[in-house]
């Protein structure tokens, strides 16, 4: 059975990170997932793998293990984003059935003020043909004079034959009436770091007076990885968040919801 956990390496805003990569047992009436995990990894810089190792680590239940890239790669620069994939497998290799995992990344400012967040890998199977699309929503960003968010994508396509994606990442940001206030349209690189500047895009609109904001994206050709990091630009803080589909943050009629929120992202 396997998992797929994807991460970035933030350097552009100074931001370093480590990986807790974790066998744990969700529910132990599950005993024959019990036993131990390998973990490969995957490094990509600007569409490029730099670096690959197969058996990184075989870990016992109940154990960790911490990665830095930096111990890893010989010309690893603080400075870059790099896109991290980190592969697990427990029981039949041959068997592409999924099996949930949390990990988790913890990252740290120059002035060693630190977030983290502990999300679970993704499924893994072998892809053929295309992608399936994606729908987002990130509903905590706050902007302001000496606040900002940044938007992490972090798109991986297995055996990429190309370095730009088809189709486009479309981005809305709602006020707190739920008005578009802003819309963009990108067509990003694969196995890469995209970071989408709130208050950049902003420009004028910011306020003295932090203000809250939705961000709904939709896009495609690649599984991701999304978060939402958010700054305090005077003391250094940091909070992290990852974002899930928009069901996540909903109750009731789920197709409705889902019906609701394509027509709204379609607009």
């Amino acid at each position: 059975m396997h998992g797929r956990y994807i991460y970035p390496f933030l350097g552009s805003l100074n931001l370093d990170v480590a990986c807790f990569v974790r066998n744990t047992l969700r529910n132990s009436s599950k005993l024959d997932l019990s036993q131990d995990m390998k973990a490969s990894i995957k490094v990509f810089h600007k569409v490029h793998l730099v670096f690959e190792k197969q058996d990184l680590i075989t870990l016992p239940l109940s154990k960790f293990y911490k990665i830095k890239l930096q111990d890893l790669i010989p010309a690893f620069s603080t400075k870059e984003d790099y896109l991290v994939i980190i592969d697990t497998v427990k029981d039949d290799e041959k068997d592409f059935g999924y099996f949930p995992q949390e990990h988790q990344i913890t990252y740290e400012t120059t002035n060693f003020q630190r977030a983290t967040v502990l999300y679970d890998q993704q499924p893994a199977f072998p892809r053929k043909g295309k992608y399936s699309p994606i729908l987002v929503l990130a509903p905590k960003i706050w902007v302001g004079d000496d606040i900002n968010s940044y938007v992490i994508f972090s798109p991986f396509r297995e055996e990429c034959d190309k370095n730009i994606q088809d189709n486009p990442l479309e981005i809305q940001l709602l006020d707190e009436q739920g008005k578009v206030i802003l819309k963009h349209s990108e067509k990003i690189a694969l196995n890469s770091i995209y970071v989408f500047d709130v208050k950049k895009y902003l420009g004028k609109n910011v306020t003295e007076k932090q203000r809250f904001y939705n961000l709904v994206s939709k896009s495609g050709d690649a599984i991701y990885s999304i978060f939402t990091i958010i700054r305090n630009e005077r003391t250094g803080n940091i909070a992290i968040e990852h974002s899930l589909p928009p069901g996540y943050y909903a109750s009731g009629d789920k197709v409705k919801i889902r019906d609701e929120a394509l027509r709204l992202a379609a607009q």
